[in-house]
């Protein structure tokens, strides 16, 4: 990778970062990660942090029960729901993301995919996790 880099590919050009893990990978002349999970469920927590870290505001517009207009779901609604128990706090009518989202169970999932992404990286490439000495505190309960 370092040889690349000297080639002058900067560090951070345009790939992705789960393109950078599967490029560390090649270039270790390691095998590549299945796309199913952690992978997939990593790749939706990436974009969930993008949705969050560049942030637009949208009008909401809530519809009553008595209303038949249907309500179009959120793109995070479609991958995320499900997948952790949602935001106790806010009431059904709140929007998916973030209001309904945001919480302790995403922050679990976030928190328990991250982890089990890199425990499936970190041993492909041959290295112990940068995290071991803090794993005993990685805990979500």
């Amino acid at each position: 990778m370092a040889n690349v880099w000297r080639l002058g590919v900067h560090r951070s050009a345009a790939f992705s970062i789960l393109n950078k893990f599967k490029l560390a990978l090649v270039f270790a002349g390691k095998p590549l990660m299945d796309s199913g999970p952690p992978y997939e469920q990593v790749l939706h927590l990436i974009k969930l942090r993008n949705a969050l870290a560049h942030y637009e505001p949208e009008w909401i517009t809530n519809i009553s029960e008595i209303d038949s207009e249907e309500v179009t779901v959120s793109k995070f609604e479609e991958r995320l729901m499900g997948k952790f128990p949602l935001n106790p706090l806010v009431g059904e009518g709140n929007p998916f993301f973030p209001d309904r989202c945001l919480g302790y169970g995403c922050a679990k999932w976030a928190l328990t995919n991250s982890v089990r992404f890199t425990d499936e990286f970190f041993p492909r490439m041959g290295l112990s996790p940068t995290y071991g000495h803090v794993r005993s505190r990685l805990k979500t309960e």
